[in-house]
């Protein structure tokens, strides 16, 4: 078990996936910065979600909107956690074409999140489909 350190927060992660087993995983397109993808287990990521999610900027059409908050998303998870396991993913969504984030789970389970609301859910819940994920 490898063990990341962020200021107080010791952060241990379970598992590591190669891009090319990820790239079988996910739902669609995508596009890889890394060789490999590292990731907590579920209680962990819920605590690192609700740190991250805290204090978001407020909502601003065409200048603070979806894909601002799935990338801000992202990179407040790899500054204060070193963990990768994070996308931004670009698609449909009932609330028209949007982004949002996935994120690697386990060996086999990709979840979505809505980084908006903070609501965790399933690939094929909720009418989001990804064209292309940014790893």
């Amino acid at each position: 078990m490898c063990k990341l350190f962020n200021f107080s927060k010791d952060v241990a992660v379970i598992g590591g996936m190669a891009s090319a087993r990820l790239r079988h995983l996910s739902p669609c397109s995508c596009y890889f910065f890394d060789n490999i993808y590292y990731y907590p287990d579920g209680k962990t990521w819920a605590n690192i979600l609700w740190d991250v999610l805290s204090g978001m900027p407020s909502y601003v059409a065409d200048r603070w909107d979806c894909e601002d908050y799935s990338l801000l998303t992202k990179t407040r998870i790899g500054e204060r956690y070193k963990i990768n396991g994070i996308g931004v993913a670009i698609g449909d969504s009932p609330l028209g074409y949007h982004a949002w984030n996935v994120l690697l789970m386990d060996e086999n389970t990709l979840k979505y999140l809505e980084p908006q609301t903070g609501d965790v859910f399933d690939i094929g819940d909720k009418k989001y489909t990804a064209e292309m994920i940014l790893w």
